[in-house]
Order: structure tokens, then sequence, then C-alpha cells
């Protein structure tokens, strides 16, 4: 689910239908039948079974949705349409309409696409945001488009930018990664990908990201490392990006016989925030040697015994990374 620097869900497309350059449409999003008074509509859009899923490494996009409010008992045809801005007028991907033939008796669709779940036909590529939406025709005779939905891939295998940076200041010190950067103006969206072992909290200019805690949760750090997909808002001039790190599962004492460091003796901070200008420069900000350090407030931290924090720490000396 897409979520502002606030913590908003992002509103739905709008319901205008900019590209005329590849249909021509007179009933979209759901047609009304006068006859039975319903009025078909498509709804749950999903992709790998996720409602807009932001930030997701996608080898493979599979797309479905429900049809609701119809009047038919099963889909004739089905199209499908892709692009990366629908106010431009122009789709990446068009299936055209493709006859859909289904199973009479147990209605299990045989050819076609199926609106349970269709793979795209199509490479994505990383750090993208895709639009998407279906047009259906049913047995009774109604047909009708969806609105405008949406995913975005992560880095989908791209290569980092970024470098994993760790703590001079003691095993048995919480650090602070301290960053300052400029934007100039003109910012239009911008992500960060993060990665912190054992746990993390990243700020922007002193606000939180993100609403989760805990992250990235418990993995299997040996065998994969999860980061997450981050939108963030960063202000015209100076910004300051911070990332608290704890032990966590990672480091910390984990199980029933007590252990530490099981995963790891170090915590370790990867990430990049990715600014994209109007002008369509980019503002690339990684985790490198440049970064800062301070102690943390958190003086201990553990999944079973919570943390202690010290308000009389001082925060204001900063150690490189």
């Amino acid at each position: 689910m897409g979520i502002d620097c606030l913590g908003h869900q992002e509103s739905h497309w709008e319901n205008v239908d900019p590209l005329k350059k590849c249909f021509n449409i007179k009933k979209p999003y759901g047609y009304f039948s006068e006859r039975t008074g319903l009025c078909m509509r498509i709804e749950r859009m999903k992709v790998n079974h996720l409602h807009r899923p932001l930030g997701f490494d996608m080898p493979r996009a599979c797309l479905s949705y429900a049809v609701a409010e119809s009047a038919g008992t099963h889909l004739l045809s089905s199209r499908v349409q892709v692009s990366l801005n629908p106010e431009s007028g122009e789709c990446l991907l068009d299936t055209g309409l493709v006859p859909m033939h289904q199973d009479a008796r147990t209605g299990r669709v045989l050819s076609g696409m199926d609106n349970l779940g269709w793979e795209l036909p199509m490479t994505l590529e990383p750090r993208t945001r895709y639009y998407w939406r279906v047009f259906v025709r049913t047995d009774a005779h109604e047909e009708g488009w969806s609105a405008w939905d949406w995913f975005e891939t992560a880095k989908q295998g791209e290569a980092w930018q970024a470098k994993a940076i760790g703590s001079p200041l003691g095993r048995d010190v919480h650090p602070v990664f301290v960053k300052r950067f400029t934007v100039r103006p003109g910012a239009k969206a911008a992500r960060l990908y993060i990665l912190g072992l054992g746990m993390y909290e990243a700020y922007l200019n002193g606000e939180k990201l993100g609403e989760e805690v805990l992250s990235p949760g418990f993995h299997t750090y040996d065998t994969c490392l999860h980061y997450q997909t981050l939108m963030v808002c960063p202000k015209e001039g100076e910004n300051v990006l911070t990332v608290m790190l704890g032990d966590g599962w990672y480091k910390g004492r984990f199980g029933f016989r007590g252990q530490k460091e099981i995963y790891g003796d170090r915590q370790l901070l990867l990430c990049e925030l990715h600014a994209e200008l109007e002008d369509g420069s980019e503002v690339v900000v990684h985790s490198d040697e440049e970064w800062k350090i301070t102690p943390s407030p958190v003086v201990f931290s553990n999944i079973y015994d919570g943390e202690i924090d010290d308000a009389t720490i001082d925060l204001t000396p900063e150690t490189p990374a």
C-alpha cells in the first residue's frame, strides 16, 4: 500500500480517461444495465495478491481483480493496458481484447487472461511505478473499464551504490548514523531503500519514516537480507537523514539459551535515497564513509527486556563511519 510521508494512504487515481491514443471508451469504470438495475464494476485490483504494492522486488507481476454487481455469470473477454503515465496517452502494453474460455462445469479458465491471476508478459524496470487497468465484457452484454491502479518496483536486482557501514564506537554502543544533504527545488518523489542490522528506525528532518517498528523484523539473516522501501518527502534546501540501530534478533539475546550475536557482532546500515526532480535529474544519497555517527540515547535494547534511554548523553560529537 502506498503511504505518503505523513502516513496517509495515497488517493485513488482520478476518474479520468487520458489514454485516448490507445482506445476509445464510451463507458469508463463500469456499466449500468437499465434492464437489471445493476452497475457492473471492477474492484479488488491486486498485483501479486497485494493492493498497490510499493517498492517490492517483482521477478513477475501477476494481476488479479474481481467483477462486482454483474448480471452475467462469466467473462467473455478482457483487455489489460499498462502505462508509465496515463496522462501521456501512451501505453507500454496493450493486450487488445482477448477471448476467455471457461469450463462450463467448474468455471476454470481454459484460455485467455484469468482474472484470478494473469502474469504480465513484460520485464519490469527497477524503481518504477506502473499504472494499469482492465476492460471486461460479460455474457450479459456488459462491458466497462476499471479505474487506473498502480504498483511500484524496488531495486529489482539493481546494483547498490551504497556501502554497508558500521560503527567505530564499540560493540555495546548503539549508534545513530547522520547524513546531511541538499535538495534543489522541484523534488517530485523520493524513496528510501534501507536495511539496518539488527533493527533500525529512520528519521528525515526529525520525523519518523514509516509506521512499522522493529524493522526489518526477524528473518534468516545468514541466507537472505530484507530491505524496505519508504516514501519520503525531502524539503527544498538542507535535509538531515538519521538512522538509529539496535541489536534485535540479529545481534542481541535470542532464544531459550540466551545466546547473543548469533548472526553477527556488528550493527550495520545499508541505504539509498533516490529523489526525482522535475527537470528529470535525480539526487542520490547513499550510505558510505562520509556519514557521521553519534552515540544513541538508547543505551540498551532487547526484544525481551525493552530498552533503557539516557537523556543526558551528548549527541553533538560526530565520528566518521
